[in-house]
């Protein structure tokens, strides 16, 4: 009988083997590293939401004459652009209604005494529409600085003004008060007027403080201020001048429609020995003009700024295209210059010297409009071959540049000065086949003018063809003196100092 084999693990016994489970304690939330995670993403929920809070604003008060519609939640504005609301509207204590407006914080610059707030809402006139846009959508406060007062203080209580102001000078011009009997008619915006063109405008018009005249404050717009001495006699021109006789009929005589509609004022300066007026000088405005200011005022010559130190240079040459060869006249304006050595050249806009680079055909002529002879062309084409090859070699930046002319035409050199502030500039520059001393000239005022880093001047809303312009000399609208050159390179207008012209001598 056989004995079967004994199983050395019996069903009935554990195995030798079995698994065992490690027992541990659980760790806690400051002991897991996704707490990290946790507090990044709190603390980046509250960073948004304080970032989307919007910053507090300043309220300010400002007392109208009326109300004009205008309800709590209008915007104020400031060139078209809100910056503030209109938060509560009440009666005042003293006639009229008192705003409560919560500002922007970058509208901060604005709260100072002298600042005008009006209500905008449309007003139909013979002279023109405003306001337009309010006539369907709500009606908005409009905000203006006084750009003559850079240190006025700030202030968070105004006076609304109960009508549009007329435009400011901003620092550009004088203000002058023209004081009369009565009103004449003349109104805030009213035109101010040399010889029929207009030079100025009226800005207010109110009570003296004694209460026996009415003072009207004007502006003499850059460089027309030059126009106005202690010598001047102001008038109104305003409404209509009927003269009726058998002979010649009936005759009216106004100045303008606006004259009609709004009133007006005319000057002339009648002698030639007045003083400079300054800002705030009181003139008396007379009601109608005398006939002998007209006879006394053409016999003199006003102390305006003198035109000169514009040339042209004519540039000729033949062009190969894909129609053929064609002709290509090039003009660009010049400056001649001599230093206090003797030195002698003439300033050119650096893109004119490209068409004398070697990759480009060569110039057919190249002449200084009215002062061309073979022996001065040949001269001066030679130095615009070589200025253009040593622009090239040091590959500058220069946008006007030095051309020596130590031979050749007799031109009149000028000099050039510094100027430490431009208050108004003159662009000058010499028409094609003009004769004698005939120039153009185009007032450029300081608000048009922004300074940059490397010193120069860009001129914003400049009119002129930038051609024509281009390369032409900067005289200041004060001393007539010449303070720097235009460069107008289709894109942007920019004045060049004449410190940096001056370093090209050196």
């Amino acid at each position: 009988m056989t004995t079967p084999t004994e199983d050395s693990s019996s069903p009935l016994e554990p195995p030798n083997s079995l698994p065992t489970a490690t027992v541990s304690r659980q760790r806690g939330l400051l002991e897991s590293k996704f707490w990290i995670l946790t507090g990044l993403a709190l603390l980046l929920a509250i960073g948004l939401a304080w970032w989307s809070t919007p910053i507090p604003g300043t309220r300010i008060s400002i007392h109208f004459p009326d109300g004009h519609g205008l309800h709590e939640g209008d915007s104020v504005r400031y060139r078209g652009i809100k910056v503030g609301t209109v938060r509560e509207i009440r009666l005042s204590d003293r006639e009229g209604v008192d705003v409560s407006a919560e500002m922007e914080a970058s509208a901060s610059r604005l709260l100072k005494e002298g600042t005008r707030f009006w209500i905008v809402r449309p007003q139909l006139a013979l002279t023109g529409v405003s306001g337009l846009e309010t006539a369907v959508g709500p009606k908005y406060i409009a905000v203006e600085p006084d750009g003559s007062r850079d240190d006025a203080p700030s202030s968070a209580d105004f006076d609304g003004l109960a009508q549009p102001p007329a435009t400011s000078l901003n620092g550009d011009g004088i203000e002058i008060v023209l004081r009369a009997d009565k009103q004449f008619s003349v109104r805030p915006g009213s035109s101010v007027a040399y010889r029929g063109f207009e030079v100025g405008r009226i800005l207010d018009v109110r009570l003296s403080d004694d209460a026996r005249f009415v003072d009207l404050r004007a502006s003499i717009k850059q460089p027309y201020q030059k126009l106005v001495t202690s010598k001047t006699k102001f008038w109104a021109n305003s409404g209509v001048d009927v003269d009726f006789s058998l002979r010649g009929g009936l005759s009216l005589d106004t100045e303008s429609l606006e004259s009609i509609a709004r009133g007006g004022v005319s000057f002339l300066t009648i002698e030639s020995d007045g003083n400079e007026v300054v800002t705030g000088q009181v003139f008396t405005l007379h009601e109608q003009s005398d006939d002998k200011w007209l006879e006394q005022a053409n016999r003199i010559r006003l102390p305006t700024v003198k035109l000169k130190g514009a040339v042209t240079l004519v540039l000729k040459a033949t062009r190969s295209s894909f129609l053929g060869r064609k002709s290509v006249t090039r003009l660009a304006s010049a400056i001649p210059v001599r230093t206090k050595d003797g030195k002698t050249g003439i300033f050119v806009p650096s893109d004119i010297l490209t068409e004398f680079s070697p990759d480009k055909e060569s110039v057919d002529g190249v002449t200084i409009d009215g002062f061309s002879s073979e022996d001065s062309d040949n001269e001066l084409r030679k130095q615009l071959s070589q200025s253009a090859a040593d622009l090239s070699d040091t590959d500058a930046a220069t946008q006007i540049v030095l051309v020596p002319l130590n031979a050749g035409p007799k031109l009149s050199w000028q000099t050039l000065v510094t100027a430490e502030n431009v208050s108004g500039v003159l662009a000058v520059r010499r028409p094609v086949g003009a004769s004698g001393d005939l120039y153009v000239h185009q007032p450029i005022a300081a608000s048009q003018l922004a300074e940059q880093p490397d010193g120069t001047l860009t001129v914003s809303g400049f009119e002129g063809a930038h051609d024509l312009w281009n390369g032409c000399p900067i005289l200041s609208a004060d001393s007539g003196e010449i303070i720097g050159a235009m460069v107008a390179d289709g894109r942007r207008v920019t004045i060049i100092p004449t410190n940096q012209l001056l370093e090209q001598w050196k």
